[in-house]
């Protein structure tokens, strides 16, 4: 299973991580950095095939939480 959360960073900054989830309950986790566009719709996919055959997968989206910032000053 697969969705996006929010993380809150230790400054307050709010950041979109998506979060692929395994069946295995004690899977490990893995954290894959984002591509130069953000969290695109092929890393979400292999978060996925990750998710399904071996780890948990968190993909953290810098780039959403920039953008988002600057357009709110």
């Amino acid at each position: 299973m697969a969705k996006w959360v929010k993380a809150t960073a230790r400054h307050g900054h709010n950041l979109s991580v998506y979060l692929a989830t395994s069946a295995a309950p004690s899977a490990p986790a893995l954290l894959m950095p984002q591509e130069i566009f953000g969290v695109t719709r092929e890393l979400t996919d292999l978060a996925d095939r990750f998710a399904a055959e071996l780890a948990q997968c968190r993909t953290l989206d810098f780039l959403r939480q920039t953008l988002v910032g600057r357009a709110a000053k």
